[in-house]
């Protein structure tokens, strides 16, 4: 088993992040259905007569393993019994979504860190991603394929040899209630799979996967053996001869041959000879479409063609969206308008391949390209296709991409762009052979400011009532100005109060003993490149500067009395004996009652220069007001009082 350094440390993060972020979608994103799983799993190890074991990874819920029954284990067995060596190990868990396994939800963070831990640790040489069989109906777009995208990026980084294939499960019995674009609907056994199949065909063409026909294959045996029953007394999951059947899909899917000589009994195996000739038989026979997602002009026809591992056996033909484009017993398609159309074809025993035609407005292309949005926001690192509205020769070579400033962003001979660096940058698409063009401009945003520091500070201008608070940042690679936001509550509304080229600023126009909070971001002159705001960072604001209020003086000793300051812990008083100079501190007091200090370290017909400081204990931090202006006392003769 293969294990780096690198994969453990990013695992780490990953332990640390499920257990101090949770993501709360609302609950209708969290319906479950029954597909358990009760069995434990197997502890998977390889004969060590046999090299190279290929190595297989299920991730899916009861589908795959439930009641004793596990297609891994099932496929372990298969193989062993035509002198080849699988090693397979299941993820499964009842009721699982795939985007349990794809984001750290609050409630199933243990299904992504098991699944985390695998694709850091394992060797795997195939992974299979197996979705719950109504999600791939009611949600595939809003779920299923973020799911499945995202976890085909884990897998490309994390483990780059495998191959994903995709678990296309069968269709339950007639009489389902399913949502169908919102709307309940009693599906029979038949639409139910036809669904299905749709849902795995698109993920699988638009993320360029290989799917395993299971439900496919089930349907028709269903048609076929009839007397063959694959699924158990719920109606809903397979038997043991189900996921017999299944396993013997993958065999199909990465031998590329179906199971032979069914003398060779698998391990465990309860099936007849003759039953396992027919199952075997099931997955070997194939019709697959030529053509997968097209693009055609409204008016024109294309033919569309197949190939089939049964000759002689008739093809038909059927559009399910016959509005938008139609399909005559040739395959002879019809663009008729805008849209897209799910074309199926189907043999007599039971075979079946579909894809999707888009159709486009010829009169609207000829108009030129037009793009949806005219600019997007993204970070530093992100990537972004935006594919052109009317892009019908997208996939061709006649098409050409640019950016204005490669050093901000780089893009491909397919339109994907990828982030740089800060600024703003216009993707241009091209025709080269009309000439028509199209543009949208990506800003690039800059990263949030760091190492910020916060902290009161005595201001120059000596002003009683107010305090002074200076925010310090690290600088961002190209940016031009910082904005400085500030709030009275940590969670409460930001308001920006200055920009600045520096990284520094001084707020003056606070209030003494509060507490303000601060948040920076870097920028340039566009506005949309702005960063995020940085993290929040607290201060609070010194106390209010004293004010000497009364003073005594005789030869041996002078008093002075200052104004009381209830947000302050304590005073601290400096003296001056040289006119000013120089101040040293000659006291400290640790209550904001005790506002008099009698200096009786004087000598007489000598002049003293006093100041007071307030100070206020906070967070384990000392705040200082202003020093208090100064007042000069002579040391003689008993003098009266001042006010």
């Amino acid at each position: 088993m293969k294990f780096n350094k690198s994969r453990l440390i990013y695992f780490i993060i990953i332990l640390l992040f499920g257990l101090f972020i949770s993501i709360n979608l609302p609950s209708n994103t969290l319906s479950v259905e029954a597909e358990e799983n009760t069995s434990e799993q197997p502890d998977p190890s390889s004969d060590p007569e046999v090299e190279d074991p290929i190595n297989i990874l299920f991730v899916g819920n009861s589908f795959t393993s439930y009641n004793g029954n596990n297609v891994g284990e099932i496929l372990e067995n298969i193989a062993a019994s035509q002198g080849k060596n699988i090693v397979a190990t299941s993820i499964c868990h009842g009721s699982a979504k795939l985007i349990y396994y794809a984001f750290p939800y609050t409630n199933y963070q243990s299904y992504y860190k098991e699944l985390q831990l695998a694709l850091l640790t394992g060797d795997w040489d195939y992974i299979v991603l197996q979705e719950q069989s109504k999600y791939g109906i009611e949600d595939p777009e809003g779920s299923m394929f973020p799911a499945i995208e995202h976890l085909k990026t884990l897998i490309d980084i994390y483990q780059p040899e495998a191959e994903i294939l995709l678990y296309m499960t069968h269709g339950y019995v007639n009489g389902s209630l399913t949502k169908v674009n919102g709307n309940n609907e009693l599906l029979s056994t038949t639409e139910f799979q036809q669904y299905v199949q749709m849902s795995y065909k698109y993920i699988a063409d638009k993320l360029e996967l290989r799917t395993v026909p299971v439900g496919e294959v089930f349907a028709r045996t269903n048609y076929n053996y009839p007397e063959i029953n694959l699924i158990s007394s719920d109606n809903k999951h397979p038997n043991y001869t189900g996921y017999f059947l299944a396993a013997s899909c993958f065999y199909r899917a990465i031998f590329n041959e179906a199971p032979t000589d069914a003398t060779a009994e698998p391990d465990s195996c309860s099936l007849t000879e003759e039953t396992r000739e027919k199952l075997y038989k099931m997955t070997d026979d194939f019709l697959a479409l030529t053509t997968t997602i097209k693009t055609i002009y409204t008016g024109q026809e294309i033919t569309l063609k197949c190939v089939t591992s049964i000759e002689d056996e008739q093809i038909t033909w059927e559009s399910l969206n016959s509005s938008i484009a139609s399909i005559d017993e040739n395959g002879l398609l019809t663009a008729k308008k805008p849209g897209t159309a799910l074309i199926m074809a189907r043999t007599a025993s039971g075979l079946q391949d579909l894809c999707y035609i888009k159709v486009e407005d010829k009169e609207l292309y000829k108009k030129g390209f037009i793009f949806a949005t005219s600019y997007y926001n993204v970070e530093k690192g992100d990537k972004l296709q935006v594919v052109p509205q009317i892009s019908s020769t997208i996939l061709s070579d006649q098409i050409k991409w640019s950016v204005s400033s490669k050093s901000i962003a780089s893009v491909t001979s397919d339109g994907i762009v990828t982030a740089l660096a800060p600024g703003k940058v216009t993707v241009t698409v091209t025709d080269k052979i009309s000439e028509k063009s199209a543009s949208y401009v990506i800003y690039v945003r800059f990263t949030a400011p760091t190492k910020i520091s916060v902290k009161t500070v005595r201001n120059a201008t000596n002003k009683t009532n107010e305090a002074d608070i200076n925010i310090k940042w690290s600088s961002v690679e190209g940016a031009t100005k910082y904005i400085v936001y500030r709030s009275s509550y940590k969670n409460g509304t930001y308001v920006a109060i200055g920009t600045t080229s520096n990284r520094s600023y001084t707020d003056s126009k606070v209030k003494t003993a509060r507490r303000y909070y601060y948040r920076v971001s870097a920028s340039n002159s566009y506005a949309n490149c702005e960063s995020a705001k940085s993290t929040v960072y607290a201060v609070i604001t010194a106390p209010t500067t004293p004010t000497i209020k009364k003073t005594y003086a005789n030869n041996k000793k002078i008093k002075i009395t200052w104004s009381r300051i209830t947000s302050a812990s304590g005073y601290i008083i400096y003296r001056s004996s040289n006119n000013g100079k120089t101040y040293k501190e000659v006291a400290r007091t640790t209550s904001n009652r005790k506002i008099s200090y009698t200096d009786t370290n004087v000598k007489k017909r000598r002049n003293y220069l006093y100041k007071v400081v307030s100070y206020r204990n906070a967070n384990d931090t000392t705040y200082y007001s202003n020093y208090s202006p100064a007042v000069k006392i002579k040391a003689y003769k008993p003098a009266k009082a001042k006010n």
